[in-house]
């Protein structure tokens, strides 16, 4: 993870992540596959919001629940590729990979977060 909710732009890279490919949901075959992710937060301005007005920053504490934290609204782009060895019908390898135009995230957001004896 790189980036701060105070910076432009924060990024998440994960590659080539173990998987199991099981084809349906809870199927009896399983062959290994893996995945690779890319996430890029914008904080700040939202296509709700006017671009003269910031985005709402927010705090969340919880005494009884220890946990606090703050967070902005941001904007999202991501990318995800899964990869198996073989295919559903056949031994020829699968991959699956997101289309990165019109792409449209419901909801993001970077923060900071504390729990356990940070809060009081």
């Amino acid at each position: 993870m790189k980036g701060s909710p105070y910076t432009d732009l924060m990024t998440l890279d994960v590659t080539d992540v173990p998987q199991q490919e099981t084809f349906v949901v809870f199927g009896p075959t399983s062959v290994p596959g893996k995945a690779t992710i890319h996430v890029d937060w914008m904080p700040g301005p939202q296509g709700l919001f006017p671009y003269s007005d910031a985005a709402p920053t927010y705090l969340v504490r919880n005494s009884a629940a220890g946990f606090a934290g703050e967070y902005t609204l941001a904007q999202a782009h991501i990318d995800f590729s899964f990869t198996s060895q073989v295919s559903a019908t056949d031994k020829t390898p699968f991959t699956f990979t997101t289309n990165p135009d019109g792409q449209k995230v419901l909801f993001s957001q970077v923060g900071h977060e504390m729990n356990g004896s940070f809060v009081r």
